[in-house]
């Protein structure tokens, strides 16, 4: 993965470069964690293959990069190089992630409005 992929990741519907979604993610970060996650198994080879490599793996698995943020949140990692020897690791649900972006939007919106009518 190129620096240019790697910065403009974070710029994807799910991304972290807007502070205020990160802190409506992290908001709703329990009911994420506790209620619309999935475990999934990471075969022993799969991991050697692609230990260190977290971009490639979430690419394999047709995992929007955009959302790695979180899944390093839910699976208490604080950087993609700790990617290594693990058997298995948190998703979330992306419809729920989807409608939760969708909420936050609306949100903003309403605020932008009565802001501007205020």
């Amino acid at each position: 993965m190129s620096l240019a992929n790697s910065y403009y990741s974070g710029s994807g519907m799910y991304g972290n470069i807007d502070f205020k979604w990160v802190q409506f993610v992290r908001d709703h970060f329990i009911v994420i964690r506790d209620q619309y996650c999935a475990r999934r198994e990471i075969d022993p080879t799969e991991m050697y293959n692609y230990r260190f490599r977290m971009e490639e793996w979430l690419e394999m698995n047709k995992i929007p990069q955009s959302a790695m943020w979180l899944i390093l949140m839910l699976n208490q990692m604080n950087s993609p190089i700790e990617f290594d020897k693990l058997t298995h690791i948190l998703l979330p649900d992306f419809s729920l992630l989807s409608s939760l972006y969708e909420i936050y939007r609306s949100t903003e919106a309403t605020k932008s409005k009565n802001a501007i009518t205020e």
